[in-house]
């Protein structure tokens, strides 16, 4: 399960602070100082959770970063449960970002040095309700995959015939991709999906928003003992096996997030 919190907060110190009661309830805490590294952050990675700041430059009351945050959020649409951070909760203020700019609500700062289990206890509450849209228009892994290239799935269901057919092809990318995903594809597809017949093993080059890395999904019917192509290296993301499918991660070498789409 994707665990991701993140957090924009100006305030140093108390971005450090929070990050640390994230990080000690278990939870990855990732955070940024100001709205553009805000956005390179979730253009790289996908945060079922994030904490907002709206004003992000101490000293002018008018600054309303955070709110630009929130709609790049919106018009992601991945599934992030946004909270605003504020030490004067205004009804009024609430309203509109919630109406308007996606949040689900406030978190009064003052509480948080009272007591951190404000913060815990919002943290999983929201991760609880939180539904990480993970293949886009697709409602499956399988039909993703499909969209981007329907012979590619052809091509692995007859080279590695497995037990159950499509529908086990259909559940074991699912329970694989999950944790991946969102996936997005490479802006030159000649090699996005393909398929190594005499290795026997179809490969998938996508951005994992899951991860924040660029990934070779490899699929085979056997174990993988080193990277089946050049390009790639291992790495610690487990070994998935399920219907006689074997599924394993690699990180792309040399690529960065600008050679694959936005979204």
């Amino acid at each position: 399960m994707n665990s991701a919190i993140f957090i924009l907060e100006d305030e140093v110190d108390y971005l450090d602070t929070l990050k640390l009661i994230v990080s000690n309830a278990g939870y990855q805490a990732f955070g940024a100082v100001n709205l553009s590294d805000g956005l390179r952050a979730v253009d790289e990675r996908t945060f079922p959770v994030a904490l907002v700041d709206i004003n992000l430059k101490y000293g002018d009351p008018s600054n309303r970063d955070g709110v630009t945050f929130l709609d790049r959020l919106m018009a992601l649409d991945e599934g992030t449960r946004a909270v605003v951070l504020s030490t004067n909760p205004q009804p009024q203020l609430a309203a509109e970002l919630i109406a308007e700019h996606g949040a689900v609500g406030y978190l009064d700062k003052n509480l948080v040095g009272e007591d951190i289990k404000v913060v815990t206890e919002r943290i999983e509450s929201e991760l609880s309700q939180s539904k990480i849209r993970r293949f886009g228009r697709a409602d499956s892994a399988t039909g993703y995959f499909e969209r981007l290239d329907e012979s590619w799935i052809t091509n692995v269901l007859a080279m590695m015939r497995p037990t159950g057919g499509f529908e086990a092809l259909k559940g074991f990318l699912n329970s694989f991709c999950g944790d991946l995903a969102p996936l997005l594809p490479p802006l030159a597809n000649t090699k996005m999906l393909t398929v190594l017949t005499e290795q026997r093993v179809a490969l998938a080059h996508f951005w994992s928003k899951g991860l924040g890395l660029p990934i070779a999904i490899a699929i085979s019917d056997h174990e993988l003992a080193a990277p089946p192509a050049s390009g790639l290296e291992m790495t610690s993301f487990p070994v998935y096996q399920s219907a006689g499918l074997v599924g394993a991660v690699f990180t792309l070498t040399g690529v960065t997030r600008q050679e694959f789409r936005k979204d």
